[in-house]
């Protein structure tokens, strides 16, 4: 079942990313799909397996997802969009408490990316603005 929910993940994340990148906003209709969709797939594998741990994880992955897009999206880091994707991705995933799970390593690589991306953005923008840059760093610099 994993092979499923990864390709699930990535169908939603490769469509939010097109349609971000083209309207700038990820519709509502696709992280509403996404959650429904990892929590029907989790209802499913609870089913076959008997056990209503899968169903719970999932909805564990939903809260995690949940408390990291409100920390994002109340500290502007995110848009509304965004924050309701990674709660999407969060019940898509599942939350295992294991320190190898997915989930785990869906956040971890997301911030280490966003990190990342961060650094070289700001390179961009410095050299883009190097004469406006350079000044003003020099003005820090040298305490003036």
């Amino acid at each position: 079942m994993l092979p499923v929910l990864i390709a699930l993940s990535i169908i939603v994340l490769v469509v939010a990313s097109y349609a971000d990148l083209k309207t700038l906003e990820v519709p509502d209709w696709l992280n509403y799909s996404g959650i429904f969709a990892g929590l029907g797939v989790h209802a499913l594998l609870s089913l076959h397996q008997s056990s209503f741990k899968p169903l719970f994880y999932s909805f564990l992955g939903l809260v995690c997802g949940f408390i990291i897009a409100c920390i994002l999206f109340y500290t502007g880091q995110w848009g509304g969009g965004d924050a309701k994707l990674l709660i999407a991705v969060g019940s898509i995933a599942g939350f295992v408490p294991e320190i190898n799970s997915f989930f785990v390593s869906f956040v971890f690589n997301v911030f280490l990316l966003g990190a990342l991306w961060g650094v070289l953005f700001s390179l961009f923008l410095a050299f883009k603005n190097r004469k406006k840059f350079t000044k003003t760093f020099g003005q820090i610099h040298h305490g003036t």
